[in-house]
């Protein structure tokens, strides 16, 4: 079209440490200035949604800021092509093989470019030894030059004890010599491979992974021998905050008493050591303190970190929200989570805007070979969602969802308004047939799909007298402490907790009263039958869609709301059937 014909994207002079996008001339020629060359081609797509949404361009003057430096996606890729809690097929980074998917690898990077990431983490958080290899990094460079065009930096999870399961140590002890200069010599291969690596991500004395507890030192101690190894190199050490309580290798985890805890497991390991990381370390902490179920109160370390960068961490596969079946629409749940309060006079959003919040958002993403990358047709919306947050955490997920749709489906006003409904309206409704009331973690545990109420009696503690886990200071796990004022306050009483976590805060009997005037049982009742009728009304609402898109692509989505119906029914009778029967 003519205001877009002409376009000139051009580079502005000065370094900013924030990433701009201002319009200079919108007249006889539209003219774009970025504020780093890696925003060029982003500028691009940044326009053409505007061309999507069949609007005018913007006018001159106008600009666009992210004050999120690191837009970042951690790819939960293995080696051996295998994705963990992926839904879209196996793994487009072959590392025996890296000419393989490479057109695949580029389409991913417009497709990352066009929603606003600017880093990637190329393989799992689990990370295996064998990323360090000379062969690996040979590789490592054929992928970060195919994403470099795009304005995405690639960065690699890294195996704390990598030294020792490459067999070239017999220590990964961080604080000795032999340890610090294998790892001063891997940096420096690491960025002899790839100069603009963004660092590494490491996964430590988490669920299984060695880590620097192992030598009895701290994590700061782990973090800071990897931060200076990558500091001469300008990298950065993303350092995962995610741990439970450690117990020494070959060592079984000790019984937990009845006042303990794992809720608060990553907050007393890591609030202690405010101020003792490296300048170039970030701490990576998950939106909740659980483990990315479908609603969690905010992780209360994301408050308590003052002196120490702390990165937010969500989850873009639906590991816990349904997997390549269910429609979840999860910037619905992260607006939620930025809107959250951390402390009296400060949102979640406006830390990750500021430098103490990392400037840093990641997303947790699995995308694969499949012909939708994501599994799940819709699902990939969430990837977009994250992107469009990562730039800006004010958005809403009624301009990402309307935006997506028309990107996608075109301009119909029918289909708009229809899937942009359904998507707005279906994280709650997975919550109301899975996990209502801040019940949270009542999935099986093999796949974490199907519902095991029977397996999970440490989360809800249903019995005869009632159903919830007390986390109060007065009379339970006093969880609730690490909280700051107001919120803790707030979470410390049944009567102003909010009602969608009370479950999680507090033990009640059965016969409380909500306020809505009904008990606590008939509540969940009715709260899971509404969440099957949800889901039953948009497979009729997908249906009347029948004439107006592709033909296959609306097959393979209304196939997948059938069986979405088949499985909500099968959550809400499996948890009635069980609570009931405990009464």
């Amino acid at each position: 079209p003519a205001p877009y014909a002409g376009l000139r994207l051009t580079v502005s002079g000065g370094r900013s440490r924030e990433d701009r996008i201002r319009v200079l001339r919108s007249s006889d020629q539209l003219e774009l200035q970025v504020s780093h060359r890696r925003l060029l081609a982003f500028g691009a797509y940044w326009l053409l949604r505007f061309l999507q949404r069949s609007e005018a361009p913007p006018g001159a003057g106008t600009a666009d800021t992210s004050p999120v430096t690191v837009r970042a996606v951690s790819q939960w890729d293995n080696l051996d092509g295998s994705i963990e809690r992926g839904y879209g097929g196996r793994s487009i980074f072959d590392w025996t093989d890296p000419g393989r998917h490479a057109d695949r690898q580029v389409e991913y990077a417009k497709l990352l470019c066009s929603a606003g990431i600017n880093t990637l983490f190329l393989n799992n958080v689990n990370a295996s030894p064998e990323v360090l290899t000379d062969s690996s990094l040979g590789v490592l460079r054929v992928f970060a030059n195919r994403f470099r065009p795009y304005g995405i930096r690639v960065g690699i999870a890294v195996n704390f004890g990598s030294p020792v399961s490459l067999g070239e140590l017999s220590t990964a002890d961080p604080l000795h010599p032999d340890v610090r200069a294998w790892w001063g010599e891997c940096a420096r291969r690491l960025y002899e491979a790839v100069p603009d690596l963004i660092g590494c991500l490491v996964k430590a004395n988490s669920e299984g992974q060695p880590g620097p507890q192992d030598y009895g030192r701290g994590h700061e101690d782990g973090a800071n021998m990897l931060a200076d190894a990558f500091a001469p190199h300008g990298g950065h050490v993303f350092w995962r905050a995610f741990v439970y309580e450690w117990t020494p290798p070959g060592e079984p985890a000790p019984q937990r008493g009845p006042h303990d805890d794992g809720l608060s497991d990553s907050f007393v390991t890591f609030a202690p050591l405010d101020g003792c990381f490296r300048e170039n370390v970030t701490l990576v902490v998950k939106n909740g303190p659980i483990d990315f179920q479908v609603r969690e109160p905010l992780h209360p370390l994301l408050g308590a970190m003052h002196e120490t960068p702390t990165a937010l961490e969500f989850q873009v596969t639906q590991e816990y929200t349904g997997q390549d079946v269910h429609l979840c629409f999860l910037p619905s749940q992260w607006r939620h989570y930025l809107d959250g309060r951390v402390n009296a006079n400060e949102p979640l959003c406006d830390l990750v805007k500021s430098p103490s919040g990392g400037q840093m958002l990641v997303g947790v993403s699995a995308w694969g070979d499949s012909d939708c990358w994501s599994g799940h047709p819709l699902a990939q919306a969430n990837l977009y969602g994250l992107g469009r947050l990562a730039w800006d955490p004010t958005d809403s997920p009624q301009r990402i969802a309307t935006d997506w749709t028309r990107q996608t489906f075109g301009a119909d006003p029918v289909v708009e308004s229809t899937l942009v409904d359904l998507l707005l309206g279906s994280w709650r409704a997975y919550e109301s047939y899975t996990s209502p009331l801040g019940l949270g973690m009542m999935h099986c545990k093999a796949r974490h799909r199907d519902p095991a109420p029977n397996e999970r009696v440490y989360a809800h503690r249903a019995d005869a007298n009632g159903i919830g886990r007390d986390r109060s200071i007065a009379t339970g796990t006093r969880f609730v402490l690490h909280y700051r004022e107001p919120v803790r306050s707030l979470y410390e009483s049944m009567e102003t907790a909010d009602p969608n976590l009370l479950l999680l805060f507090h033990r009640v009997p059965w016969d409380h009263r909500m306020d809505s005037g009904l008990t606590v049982w008939e509540t969940l009742q009715a709260t899971y039958r509404s969440g099957v009728s949800w889901v039953a009304e948009a497979v009729h609402q997908w249906g009347a869609l029948r004439d107006q898109l592709e033909p296959t692509t609306h097959h393979d989505i209304e196939r997948r709301l059938r069986v979405q119906l088949e499985h909500a029914r099968r959550w809400a009778g499996t948890m009635l059937d069980y609570f009931g029967s405990v009464q």
